[in-house]
């Protein structure tokens, strides 16, 4: 049931022009059709698949830049077509198969986040990916919505039970460390409480690593800190073509891109944030990649293009 529940705004990305709306305006969101939530593509030999873990709905919308003008915000966002009182954010994790390996970029957030949100499992089940055949699983970092679907809970076992999990050692010491509650808001306890419950379990099948590193010949992480202290990206290479993977580093596909500058209430060092966003916008132009933004609108496919002075997302057209 939850496959059909889940509506996909899969039309978001047919356009690439900058007046093209990356919103699906929610007029036509709402028949009661049922939309894919995989999308394949191929980045040199390596078979990428994107998959939803449903949406986010986040209010409020200033939350999108906290250090900014919330007219200004609301200013940016009507300007591209998109709502201006929540933000419909979606979530796309990312498979890779090269061949010898499946590696599966963050894990959803599982049944006790958001009711829009924890359809991984159902849209893996729908790709015919079974669970047990994934290899590696690299946490960008540990936000409910990438790390909340570790573990089945009616099981009580990890839902990828053969897997080897990949995290920032920083990011992991941050988030398992018991006396965090008592350092964050009240508010952000279950987040504290979330993180153990989930990557405890999994304590023995993870390595903890320093971002840079390659964790299989093709994928290697990048440091993309502030966000949370650990938050690393992802960068795919194979046959002279590449794949850049955000995570959370850039989370709107307008704010993130046009106003790198911009701080979203989410980030636990807005300077920070704001620096690795720039670093990975520059490397995304620089280097001609392309990019798969977790929140962007589904499949979170796209490039970034640059007048000289600005910068903007432009979606990928879907090709079936």
């Amino acid at each position: 049931m939850r496959r059909r529940e889940f509506l996909s705004t899969t039309a978001a990305i047919t356009g690439v022009a900058a007046s093209t709306p990356l919103w699906l305006p929610e007029a036509f969101a709402g028949f009661d059709l049922e939309n894919p939530g995989h999308y394949r593509f191929s980045v040199g030999d390596f078979e990428i698949l994107t998959i939803s873990d449903g949406n986010l709905n986040i209010r409020p919308i200033t939350n999108l830049a906290a250090n900014a003008n919330g007219h200004d915000v609301i200013d940016l966002l009507r300007a591209n077509g998109l709502p201006t009182e929540s933000n419909y954010s979606h979530t796309n994790l990312a498979l890779i198969d090269t061949g010898q390996q499946r590696v599966l970029i963050d894990v959803g957030s599982g049944p006790n986040f958001q009711d829009s949100a924890g359809r991984l499992s159902d849209n893996l089940e729908a790709a015919e990916v079974d669970p047990e055949s994934i290899d590696v699983v690299i946490i960008t970092h540990g936000h409910p919505d990438h790390i909340w679907g570790l573990i089945d809970e009616f099981e009580e076992a990890p839902r990828f039970p053969n897997a080897r999990y990949i995290i920032n050692a920083a990011e992991y010491d941050y988030w398992t460390d018991e006396n965090l509650g008592s350092k964050l808001p009240e508010g952000l306890l279950p987040m504290a409480l979330g993180a153990r419950r989930n990557l405890l379990p999994v304590a023995e099948m993870t390595e903890m690593v320093t971002p840079g590193q390659e964790v299989i010949p093709g994928i290697s992480t990048i440091a993309t800190p502030g966000h949370t202290p650990g938050h690393m990206s992802v960068a795919i290479h194979s046959e002279g073509e590449s794949l850049l993977i955000t995570g959370d580093a850039l989370t709107h596909a307008v704010v993130s891109v046009q106003k790198p500058d911009w701080h979203s209430a989410f980030d636990a060092d807005g300077p920070q944030a704001a620096a690795s966003r720039k670093q990975l916008i520059d490397m995304a132009v620089a280097d001609k990649m392309m990019v798969l933004g977790y929140h962007f609108p589904f499949p979170g496919l796209g490039t970034i293009v640059s007048d000289g002075l600005s910068h903007r997302f432009a979606p990928a057209v879907w090709k079936w």
